[in-house]
């Protein structure tokens, strides 16, 4: 929420006396108070004080905001110098360092810290009474309630002048305005009327304008609302009803006859005649002027029901004459920064500079820049009215760069960028590779571009093993049996990178060695049952793998073996064995064909798997058959 703008100062409810009006010598005083709340560091905020009119001694009264029981008040401002006749509405501003107070007959702005019998900085005459006020920092307005009107000055207005724009007129359906509130986060004028009805406008809105959205009707609760506070943290709009005793919380987008988010009242809240009211976010609670208890009272921000106050200022020493109408609070506005983007840079390029600055909040501002890539940094002092982001990027780049901080009272804000550090230019990280290369086989070489001084080269493999040259742009590389062999490489210059693929076939018409063994039992079905053993092979059944690689000396790169292969004890016939490479699909060739009841042999070569392993089918008329499989070589 805006500081300086959550308004207060809702009045008379026209020219009928109201029931709460004090007789005194045949002439009737209204007594009202109307109270600002400000929190922070260096201005009202920093005191963490109370701001409290009187009308019936036309004095304002500054308390500590966490004052409570019979404490007296910080300072007084009163006499006949300060021209307070009646005051009602009050904020502060703690960007200005000013504290404005509506008054019969002119808007009067003192130094925040001001005391004693002291005259205004300046006026702005009025005819009449006026209500509620709100200022303006980020559009440098004073907004003003008085009769049936809603006035926007200059905020540094003095004398007898005319306003900006001016609401007034059957459409606007103003009937004489209480408590306002100016929303900049929203660009939207709310506003409390005495005929139970809050309205909403444009900020610049003028003229005889309707509203943009209205809350009203027998569900809301409304019943004599005079002061309003809007709480854009939150987003909520409370107000504070008179003639019933309470306190109805809305949506801030809320229209039409819409029930209250939360309502406050009952004998335990000790509100009597609530008018005031403020919000203070950054202690998370309500404060509420009761006229005729002559009382602060403090709530829970998200109290709700009949709740007791946190505490109550009151008794003879606070100088309280009839607490009345509004109160308002000071608390955070929503920060945000300006340039809302960041400009794209280029690495080795002197970046921007780009300067950030707040677009609220009071100065000087505490910065924390993070996120930024090398070679970036915050080149102004982290303390100031802005921070500029500079050097020059030493990569690429594209992410999140966050400004956070805090505004002199504590007030915080944090915004995201996102930023894109591109190249002049990128390494070339063409692969030159050979399109195809033998199984197992080793030597292979495979090299990039040189891309400069400075460049780096990481290299991947699978199907393969880099085998020399990992970190350069030139490697050596051996395959295995599975095809493709992938390779990729990322290749880094100046902390721009490119990254190129190749994919090498392994196969083709390769030239092998045959490797002779002292002859040795590679399986025997007739053995137990185990991977080089039984049970015997099922005609037509589930097909049986061996991995010969590892086995009798073959080795893992072995592409072929030389076998004999028996089949004994086939208790059907014909029939025949079909061996193939492991993961392969079952040929319609058969290995060995024999009889039922015979032994037959068969000398043959056996291409393994790229796990080095073969797969045998059975197939005869049913039944089973043993298998013998003995090795004398190996081809690689």
């Amino acid at each position: 929420m805006n500081r300086s703008s959550h308004l207060t100062g809702p009045g008379l409810p026209g020219k009928a006396l109201p029931r709460f009006a004090f007789r005194c010598g045949g002439l009737a005083t209204v007594l009202a108070a109307v109270m600002a709340l400000a929190a922070g560091t260096g201005t009202a905020r920093a005191q963490n004080e109370l701001f409290v009119t009187n009308a019936l001694n036309n004095s304002v009264t500054v308390y500590d905001r966490s004052a409570s029981g019979n404490m007296a008040p910080l300072r007084t401002i009163s006499g006949a110098a300060t021209g307070l006749i009646v005051p009602q509405g009050v904020t502060v501003d703690t960007v200005n360092d000013e504290l404005v107070v509506s008054d019969t007959g002119a808007i009067r702005v003192y130094a925040r810290t001001a005391s004693g019998n002291v005259a205004p900085l300046r006026a702005i005459a009025l005819l009449g009474s006026s209500r509620g006020v709100a200022v303006d920092t980020v559009h440098d307005e004073l907004v003003v309630a008085s009769a049936s009107t809603i006035k926007v000055y200059a905020r540094t207005a003095d004398g007898s002048v005319l306003p900006l724009r001016t609401i007034q007129g059957a459409a606007t359906l103003l009937n004489n305005p209480q408590g306002l509130a100016v929303d900049t986060a929203n660009d939207e004028l709310v506003v409390a009327n005495i005929n139970n009805a809050i309205t909403v406008y444009s900020r610049t809105a003028s003229g005889n304008v309707a509203p943009l959205r209205t809350i009203s009707g027998a569900a809301t609760g409304l019943n004599s609302p005079r002061g309003l506070s809007l709480d854009t943290v939150n987003n909520e709009i409370a107000v504070a009803n008179s003639f019933t005793p309470s306190l109805t919380v809305y949506g801030r987008t809320a229209s039409g006859n819409v029930a209250p988010l939360r309502t406050i009242s009952g004998a335990a809240t000790g509100l009597f005649t609530p008018i005031g009211l403020a919000v203070d976010v950054v202690n998370n609670e309500f404060a509420v002027a009761s006229f005729s208890g002559n009382a602060v009272s403090v709530f829970a921000r998200t109290a709700s029901g009949n709740a007791a106050p946190l505490r109550i200022l009151s008794v003879a020493a606070t100088a309280l004459k009839r607490a009345s109408f509004v109160a308002t609070s000071v608390g955070c506005p929503p920060i945000t920064l300006s340039p809302a983007a960041l400009p794209a840079g280029t690495v080795g390029v002197t970046y921007g500079p780009t300067t950030i600055t707040p677009t609220a909040g009071l100065g000087p501002y505490t910065f924390n820049v993070t996120g930024l890539p090398a070679g970036m940094t915050p080149t102004s002092p982290v303390i100031g009215a802005s921070v500029t982001i500079g050097g020059t990027p030493a990569a690429s780049f594209g992410g999140t760069v966050t400004v956070s901080g805090t505004d002199v009272g504590a007030c915080p804000f944090s915004q995201d960028f996102s930023l894109t550090i591109g190249c002049v230019s990128y390494p070339s990280a063409t692969v030159t590779a050979p399109a195809q290369v033998c199984p197992s086989s080793t030597g292979n070489a495979a090299s990039v571009p040189d891309a400069g001084p400075g460049a780096t080269y990481a290299w991947t493999i699978t199907n393969g093993t880099i085998t020399a040259g990992a970190a350069t742009r030139s490697i050596t590389f051996s395959a295995t049996r599975a095809t493709p062999v992938h390779l990729s490489v990322t290749v880094t210059l100046n902390g721009c990178s490119a990254t190129g693929p190749a994919d090498v076939t392994v196969g083709g018409a390769c030239p092998q060695m045959f490797y002779t063994l002292t002859p040795c039992r590679l399986l025997d079905t007739r053995d137990p049952d185990g991977p080089y053993g039984g049970p015997a092979l099922i005609s037509g059944g589930t097909d049986r793998s061996f991995v010969f690689a590892g086995q009798c000396g073959i080795p893992p790169e072995a592409v072929a073996v030389s076998v004999n292969v028996v089949v004994v004890q086939p208790t059907n016939g014909p029939g025949f064995l079909t061996f193939y490479p492991g993961g392969t699909v079952l040929p319609l060739l058969s290995t060995i064909n024999y009889k039922a009841g015979l032994i037959q042999a068969n000398n043959t070569t056996l291409t393994l798997g790229v796990a080095g392993d073969v797969s045998v089918h059975c197939q005869q008329g049913g039944g089973t058959a043993h298998l013998v499989v003995d090795t004398n070589g190996y081809f690689q």
